[in-house]
């Protein structure tokens, strides 16, 4: 991470903002094409699960390439500069992790 004294490391609170997050992005690779998405999904403290269909798209990906990266934020909130828009900005918290999914 390159902002280091803005990495999240406690579990606890990473906990919250997945229990608060709404949607979940997961990101797939076949043949060096890259794909990612909204997901529903569930955690139970310390698993993430997604919710999918059993055929499709996501499923030819994750039979091609089981390795994932998923994305989760809350409180999102826009900062806007009043004169400046290249100064604009975003506010938030989120989790971000990686490794192998398994269907």
């Amino acid at each position: 991470m390159r902002r280091t004294d803005k990495e999240i490391s406690e579990r606890a609170l990473m906990s919250q903002i997945i229990d608060h997050a709404q949607v979940c992005r997961l990101g797939l690779a076949m043949d060096n094409i890259p794909y990612i998405l909204p997901v529903a999904f569930g955690y139970d403290g310390s698993a993430i699960y997604f919710h999918t269909a059993k055929e499709g798209r996501k499923i030819v990906f994750l039979a091609a390439n089981n390795r994932v990266c998923f994305e989760l934020e809350y409180g999102v909130e826009v900062i806007r500069h009043d004169s400046n828009p290249c100064k604009w900005t975003f506010s938030f918290q989120s989790v971000i992790g990686m490794g192998p999914c398994w269907n």
